[in-house]
């Protein structure tokens, strides 16, 4: 009796000799009934691959991954620098302020929220050293700031009409704050 065949996968058929894995073996169809032959799946290697990647990615995902992320501090930021408490309408006044980030973990995007009426224009933006940035939804954002490392804001704010504002800056992190809010009493004439 032909124990491979028992064993292993069925053969393919070329002509009157069966080819297993590259050996020719002389075909003996009618001595082994088909219910004797095991199922075995034709492409076991494959899939067994496919599976234990999918344990690796797992376990890179669920164990290794989380030791090298940090959560235990928050973001936190602060604003220092200069801000006059007395305009003139129409005038535009050029701040330097500082977005100092005081967390052990980097913030990405670094915003500047401004806010102080819509009378309130802001132009000439320049965060760090980097290319002009733009005013857009009461925020400068851009770049990424890492971990106790501070950048400077530089931009020009004008006051269209005259009166009394409250002018609010706030250290942000996309659309957070991640420090406290600084406020501003303003008299522009």
């Amino acid at each position: 009796m032909n124990h491979w065949i028992l064993s292993h996968a069925p053969p393919r058929r070329a002509g009157n000799l069966l080819h297993y894995r590259g050996v020719e073996q002389p075909s003996h169809p009618t001595r082994v009934p088909a219910w004797k032959v095991p199922f075995v799946p034709p492409y076991r290697e494959p899939v067994l691959f496919v599976i234990g990647l999918l344990l690796l990615l797992a376990v890179l995902e669920f164990i290794i991954a989380p030791l090298f992320t940090d959560n235990a501090a928050p973001a936190a930021a602060q604003i220092s620098g200069t801000v006059p408490s007395h305009l003139t309408a129409g005038k535009g006044y050029q701040l330097s302020l500082d977005y100092e980030n005081l967390g052990e973990v980097g913030i990405s995007p670094i915003c500047l929220g401004i806010s102080g009426g819509p009378e309130l224009h802001v132009s000439d933006i320049v965060i760090g050293n980097s290319e002009p940035a733009a005013f857009h939804n009461n925020a400068i954002c851009g770049g990424y700031l890492g971990a106790s490392e501070p950048v400077n804001f530089r931009f020009t704010i004008t006051f269209a009409v005259a009166g009394n504002y409250v002018l609010t800056l706030t250290p942000m992190s996309s659309t957070h704050a991640v420090g406290p809010v600084r406020t501003i009493h303003v008299h522009v004439q």
